[in-house]
């Protein structure tokens, strides 16, 4: 998160994966926390430009929770701070279709 920017190439990224994918509804954008739990948020595909243009705020402790969700305040981060929100971007080439799930769900890794 600190100090990456989104990339605007990632357009044409979102371009292919929508026109390959049309029925897409939802994205799950997700990232993989210090113990290895998948967390994130569901975005309608609207908002897939957007996530690839300027991120997706989330907590910035959200890396730190430990395997129960709670947080640890590793390094100020958490309680200390307040908690404040980071921006999460788009790993390139990981926009793809989630076909266990039905034709309107897609993923995205962050």
């Amino acid at each position: 998160m600190a100090g990456e920017k989104p990339n605007e190439d990632g357009l044409t990224e979102v371009d292919l994966f929508l026109q390959r994918y049309p029925d897409t509804r939802f994205i799950d954008a997700v990232l993989i926390d210090m113990c290895g739990i998948a967390r994130g948020k569901r975005i309608p595909v609207s908002e897939l430009p957007t996530l690839f243009t300027q991120g997706l705020s989330v907590t910035a402790s959200l890396y730190a929770l430990d395997a129960t969700g709670d947080q640890l305040d590793i390094m100020g981060r958490g309680f200390s701070d307040g908690d404040p929100d980071g921006t999460a971007i788009p790993v390139p080439g990981t926009l793809a279709p989630m076909p266990w799930a039905g034709s309107e769900h897609g993923q995205v890794l962050l």
